[in-house]
């Protein structure tokens, strides 16, 4: 299977392209014992998180992969990473191992949500959020940051860290204020630059 993900990845960089943006590139990685997830309360499906993230052959899989594809071409790679905090960040970006070289990382995105629920979410806490990207700006690491408040997968940031009524355009502006004047790689996802 791998081999066949490296041919595919191939065929892209033989027609040009210069990267990839991998999706939870950290849950290929299974726990051979395959687990069952963990019930929340209040939730209605087990989260599997618990039997993929970190799984004890990540970082050989993102090293094979260097080697196979990303090595030959100097290709820029980029992959969420979620339930990854800082110390965990930075074997996947450290230069000397070979695997990426950003990474996305949910933490931030996690801080207002109620029982693990994208969808159900509580008053952020300005404070925690302040902590958080100290926490990430302050992490010795070699990997860029990346710098991002919302994707595809979550609301909008203005209609969840601001007011996206009367306040849309003051908020949007403070919200890119705030998010780009830290040291990282600013990400602005399609529809988002408005």
């Amino acid at each position: 299977m791998r081999k066949a993900v490296y041919q595919m990845m191939q065929f892209w960089v033989n027609k040009g392209i210069e990267g990839f943006r991998m999706d939870v590139i950290n849950f290929l990685s299974k726990d051979p014992a395959l687990p069952d997830g963990i019930l929340r309360d209040g939730q209605a499906f087990a989260d599997g998180q618990s039997g993929c993230n970190n799984g004890p052959r990540i970082h050989e899989y993102l090293q094979e992969m260097y080697q196979e594809v990303v090595a030959n071409a100097s290709l820029m790679t980029v992959s969420e990473v979620p339930f990854v905090i800082a110390e965990e960040a930075k074997l996947y970006t450290a230069s000397n191992r070979n695997e990426l070289n950003w990474v996305l990382p949910f933490e931030q995105l996690d801080l207002d949500c109620q029982n693990g629920d994208k969808w159900h979410l509580k008053k952020l806490d300005l404070v925690v959020l302040k902590e958080n990207f100290k926490g990430w700006q302050q992490a010795p690491h070699e990997g860029f940051g990346s710098l991002y408040l919302n994707h595809h997968d979550q609301p909008h940031l203005v209609s969840r860290f601001g007011n996206d009524g009367q306040y849309l355009e003051k908020c949007a502006k403070m919200l890119a204020t705030c998010l780009h004047f830290m040291q990282g790689t600013p990400y602005i996802f399609q529809g988002k630059e408005i």
